[in-house]
């Protein structure tokens, strides 16, 4: 290291207060900054090549199930969908159906992230199929947890099919002439997501591996999705309280038949209430990389907000016994809400991580009772006193 870069160095240093990210390169200074993009209209979808293959990840799962249909609709007569869940019936049903229309679709019964059977899969489909001319990795699973409660072993499983899986959809087709690689990776990488650093982490990697592919000349795409509507991961969690909308099936497939041929190595789509978001995650408008995206009113969120709460006004208006009656309704309602149970099922003395109350649900609580009641938690406080 030189005197030049050792400059360059302090000078980033002491500009951490404005910027918590920089990056220098040959002599100038780069800071990130998340930005709206509108993709033109005018953008077709990608002509699908009838005489080749297409590969998707998590095939069998309803996403991918709505992918192959998709595809099958632009014109694609050979898909393989690889993917660790058997058949059952009913998959066998949906895969006749969607046959039906005019393409042959292959199955494979393999793990991503295991190099040896993805090598296999690839060898199978250069000796029997059509030339492999674009991949969809769309393979994941969550599993839940604050940073205290997850352990590597959460970690591996998150992290292996979209870790180790892409590395290897890469490994096995950097040779190959491809139309395109398509990560579907997720908003929690972009925005953060309480209760997922492990699935954020994982999802983080899909967006540097397309920005790597594109630096080799390669094709790739990483898609920040925000949560489909339907089935699938996204049902289990309440976004509609962050500020964030599922995005209705049919809009996301046009969306991303645009995105296929638009040569962006990253790009994020979700529907998002900025103001609502700022309210669930207070840290966001104040980090430099949302600063364009945040109205300039979430940075001036009146302070006495709470406090006009009709539930915040009603309570100092009641006596102690009356308070202690009030509160334990309101915590049972808002109990019942974010757990989508009935009130009347749930009695005082309950565990509400018995009851089912995850991470992101207690997140959902903790801001609920900040809104309400002027009251700040902390996660570690509902953990260690869940009744």
């Amino acid at each position: 290291i030189n005197q030049t870069e050792i400059d360059h160095l302090f000078f980033a240093l002491n500009n951490l207060e404005k910027e918590d990210q920089i990056a220098i390169r040959q002599s100038k200074y780069y800071v990130p900054r998340l930005t709206y993009l509108e993709v033109n209209s005018s953008n077709k979808p990608l002509n699908l090549n009838s005489k080749g293959s297409y590969l998707i990840t998590g095939g069998l799962g309803a996403l991918g199930l709505k992918l192959t249909e998709n595809l099958i609709q632009q014109g694609a007569k050979s898909l393989v969908l690889l993917s660790r869940r058997q058949l059952t019936p009913e998959l066998e049903e949906k895969i006749s159906q969607l046959a039906s229309k005019g393409a042959k679709i292959s199955v494979f019964s393999a793990d991503v992230s295991d190099l040896a059977q993805i090598k296999q899969v690839f060898q199978t489909i250069k000796h029997t199929l059509p030339p492999l001319k674009g991949v969809i990795q769309a393979a994941g699973i969550i599993d839940d947890g604050f940073l205290a409660q997850q352990t590597a072993e959460k970690f591996a499983r998150v992290m292996k099919p979209k870790v180790l899986g892409t590395w290897n959809l890469h490994a096995c087709t950097q040779d190959l002439d491809l139309d395109f690689f398509i990560c579907f990776s997720s908003l929690a990488s972009l925005l953060g997501s309480p209760g997922q650093s492990n699935y954020a982490a994982a999802n983080a990697f899909l967006d540097a591996i397309a920005h790597y592919r594109q630096s080799l000349g390669l094709p790739a795409t990483s898609i920040n999705w925000g949560p489909w509507a339907g089935e699938g991961m996204a049902q289990t969690i309440n976004f509609q309280s962050q500020g964030i909308e599922l995005i209705p099936v049919q809009a996301g497939m046009e969306i991303w038949q645009r995105l296929m041929n638009a040569n962006l190595a990253q790009i994020g789509v979700a529907q998002i209430n900025w103001q609502k978001l700022a309210r669930y995650n207070p840290a966001l408008p104040k980090l430099p990389f949302f600063s364009q995206l945040f109205p300039e009113s979430t940075l001036k969120l009146e302070t006495s907000a709470s406090s006009n709460s009709a539930i915040y006004q009603r309570l100092l208006r009641l006596s102690e016994k009356e308070k202690q009656a009030y509160l334990s309704e309101y915590l049972r309602n808002i109990s019942a809400n974010i757990l989508q149970a009935d009130s009347s099922s749930i009695s005082p003395h309950d565990n509400l991580l018995d009851l089912g109350m995850d991470s992101l649900m207690v997140m959902e609580a903790i801001n609920q009772l900040k809104t309400d009641l002027e009251l700040m938690l902390y996660p570690r406080e509902i953990y260690e006193r869940p009744r």
